[in-house]
């Protein structure tokens, strides 16, 4: 099947319909929120749209971590092609919508896979159904990275397999299978490199095994060169980041899938009401790290499994059924992560697998094979008819026999809460989870009912994963995100060109509401962690979400709260921080208490901060970087600065004001009259791609009070000028480029050498 004839599929309308009911709310007056959604990922799409409307092309984000990277950091995905809405869109819909065409793109990339594989319409259907609607898939719409690598993963698939039978170009299946990465999904894109090498050798088709090996290492090989573009410079942002440290095991291994949980696959919402605020509306919150699941639902429902135990006997098509088989119990394997015997092995022998978090993440790669076996089931299910309808009612007496027992018995209730390691369930929490059990029970009915006719048995499973997955994702309001609050407004008024921090504080939620929109309306009213930058307000010393922040600020965050206040304000000061927002109520003669915010939980203040660049004459030279940072806590004199590996200087001349004549995202124009020899300090982030001139020549940069910089200046009025010029960034672009050659260079030699290979037709 060709991808131009899916736009006149019904399939793909019937996609479009269903994607559109479901996603109905974001797509028209609400929208997307949850988790890093609200303070994450659609601040930095904003930031982003606003920069290239306003002509500028972001390659420093000065709101988050004190500045960090913009384009060179996965965490924000800049080069993924879904960000040219933002050019046409208000920020708000193209962010919805991306998110839902993303789904959308599962389930037809997934439905072309199997139609490519030579599998009927009907089956098809079902391999883009579960793909596409199933909980993981719709889970990672509040995850972002990856959904936004999910589609590409059939898409490569599909292409490698033309390639093999068809002798198809290979240049399309490279582009595509560098997409996740591009997406910010490094885990899912060596997966399914991984996927790539067992598909070629188990692909049921007659290509000889030199053809085979070839086309593994033009597809990975120009995945990787067309990818550099992100990598190169990702791997600058890595370095310098909490991740080049060496991360423990319960660090690596946390958010591995506990075998309790194991149910959540045929029943859904298992572990409680996850949309609830109160910790007692999740009763599975004891099998997960942090009392919340990473991947809010992993239902594929019981026909799924049932169907792939079929497809997986029988095959179909060209599905390399069994390969297919080995992928999902693998990737099954390893999501349970430290709950494995062997797996701290992995994680002491496996280079570099370090870099990877939560195990949980392996389950991505076990719904495509999934999809595919339950899609060959329904071509085999005359054949397993009875088998099948024998199994459905089977589970569907057993899951309603549950139900029954959790509703009438609190003995049983109680027992079953044990053997699940639930916390104690409320007779509210019985009525949901037997709720949760009648589901299964009543789709399995259904499916034994539907298993004559293939159409009705496609619409079951397709239905059952819709009504399950329909509350797997929040939505909110939209003025929540587009509406400043009175305490962001009051802030930017206070900071103007300086900083705001928010000290970390135990979340205190007081809301009427049972539901997690509130503790969203209650971080962004209280500009918590790092979500003032969604108002545009520049933010240091917070939460490092991702582990990706410059390395001294992000430590620097993490002592923070170990440090008395005292110690606290001195380096606020020099991190030029106006304003802030702290728990307790302070005396020091250094700041000033504005109220309390968010009832009597929360003080305001503005705090006597430094400019964000000064002249200064007086240093203090530390040998390395911790003790530049004790420098910094224990000396109060705001005329000095700390830095590291350079010569004192012996003139002492007071301060001087340095004037800004420009600045702008990624480069800042100043003027100082030095009255010696001296530094000009800057209160911006030490980050590797800086460089500095002075009257248009090149300076060095000097670590300055631990986390920031400084050159030297000589006596004199001077023109001095900062700039961020990632180098990694412009190699990435050259190597991108010369991979695309490269790649179509070896496809028209490809070519040449099929048509010499091809008989000459005989004359009639």
């Amino acid at each position: 099947m060709r991808l131009r004839d899916l736009i006149r599929d019904r399939a793909t309308w019937i996609y479009v319909a269903l994607t559109a009911v479901m996603f109905h709310r974001p797509l028209l007056n609400e929208t997307f929120y949850f988790r890093d959604l609200y303070r994450h990922f659609y601040p930095k799409k904003v930031f982003f749209a606003d920069a290239l409307r306003s002509g500028t092309f972001p390659l420093w984000d000065p709101l988050t971590n004190g500045g960090e990277p913009f384009l060179a950091s996965p965490r924000n995905f800049a080069f993924h092609p879904s960000n040219v809405l933002y050019l046409f869109l208000r920020p708000i819909d193209a962010f919805n919508l991306i998110l839902a065409a993303h789904v959308l793109f599962c389930a037809i990339a997934a439905y072309w896979l199997a139609r490519t594989l030579r599998l009927q319409p009907v089956a098809a259907f079902v391999c883009g159904s579960v793909f596409a609607f199933c909980g993981y898939t719709l889970s990672s719409a509040n995850l972002m990275h990856p959904l936004l690598g999910l589609p590409w993963v059939p898409l490569t698939l599909g292409l490698v397999h033309r390639a093999l039978r068809d002798g198809r170009s290979l240049l399309p299946a490279a582009i595509a299978a560098a997409m996740p990465l591009y997406g910010g999904a490094a885990e899912l894109t060596v997966m399914l490199f991984a996927v790539i090498v067992v598909w070629i050798f188990a692909a049921r088709i007659e290509t000889p095994m030199r053809a085979r090996v070839w086309t593994a290492s033009i597809v990975i090989a120009g995945a990787a060169g067309l990818s550099l573009l992100q990598v190169l410079p990702g791997t600058s942002v890595v370095a310098q980041s909490s991740r080049s440290e060496p991360r423990t095991f319960d660090e690596f291994a946390s958010w591995s899938v506990h075998p309790l949980r194991l149910p959540e696959l045929v029943v859904p919402r298992f572990l409680g009401d996850l949309d609830a605020l109160r910790d007692a509306d999740r009763w599975g919150r004891n099998l997960e790290t942090g009392g919340y699941p990473y991947v809010l639902s992993l239902y594929l429902g019981f026909g799924t499994f049932l169907l792939a135990a079929i497809g997986a006997a029988r095959g179909g098509g060209e599905v390399p059924h069994r390969a297919l088989l080995f992928l999902a119990f693998a990737a099954f394997l390893l999501s349970l992560g430290r709950h494995l015997p062997l797996f701290r092995f992995l994680f002491e022998h496996v280079p570099f697998i370090g870099i990877f978090r939560y195990p949980v993440k392996a389950q991505a790669i076990a719904l495509l094979p999934l999809a595919l076996l339950a899609a060959c089931g329904v071509e085999s299910i005359a054949a397993s008819r009875r088998f099948f309808v024998l199994a459905s009612l089977v589970f569907a007496t057993i899951a309603g026999a549950t139900a029954i027992a959790l509703r009438m018995s609190e003995p049983f209730a109680i027992a079953f809460a044990r053997a699940f390691s639930f916390t104690a369930l409320a007779p509210q929490h019985r009525v949901f989870l037997a709720i949760a059990l009648l589901h299964a029970s009543v789709a399995a009915l259904a499916l034994a009912f539907a298993s004559k006719n293939a159409q009705l048995l496609a619409a079951v499973i397709t239905l059952d994963l819709l009504i399950a997955g329909y509350t797997v994702n929040d939505y909110a309001p939209r003025a929540m995100l587009e509406r400043a609050p009175p305490l962001a407004r009051h802030v930017r008024t206070l900071v103007q060109d300086g900083r705001f921090h928010a000290a970390r504080r135990p979340l205190a939620v007081r809301s009427a509401d049972n539901d997690l929109v509130s503790l969203a309306r209650w971080q962004l009213a209280t500009l918590n962690g790092y979500s003032a930058a969604l108002y545009g307000i520049e933010v240091v010393f917070h939460d490092d979400w991702d582990e990706l922040g410059p390395l001294r600020i992000s430590r620097a965050s993490r002592l923070m709260p170990r440090f008395p206040w005292e110690m606290r304000l001195r380096l606020l000061e020099r991190a030029s921080v106006r304003a802030f927002t702290a728990p307790v109520a302070l005396t020091s003669p250094n700041v000033k208490d504005l109220g309390i915010v968010d009832g009597a939980a929360l003080h305001l203040y503005v705090n006597r901060s430094l400019p964000r660049q000064r002249f200064v004459s007086t240093a203090v030279v530390a040998r390395n970087d911790r003790e530049a940072l004790l420098h910094v806590l224990r000396s109060g004199d705001p005329s000095t600065v700390v830095v590291e590996n350079a010569r004192p200087n012996a003139e002492r001349c007071g301060n001087a004001p340095v004037r800004v004549i420009v600045r702008s995202i990624n480069a800042a124009q100043y003027e100082v009259d030095a009255p010696c020899r001296g530094l000009v300090v800057f209160a911006e982030t030490a980050y590797d791609g800086w460089t500095a001139t002075i009257d248009g020549h090149a300076a060095p940069i000097l670590n300055a009070d631990y986390a920031f910089t400084a050159v030297e200046v000589d006596r004199g009025r001077h023109r001095l000028e900062r700039r961020y010029f990632p180098t990694r960034l412009w190699v990435g672009v050259a190597g991108t480029l010369m991979t695309l050659l490269a790649l179509v260079i070896a496809d028209r030699y490809a070519a040449r050498s099929r048509v010499r290979s091809e008989p000459e037709s005989s004359p009639q």
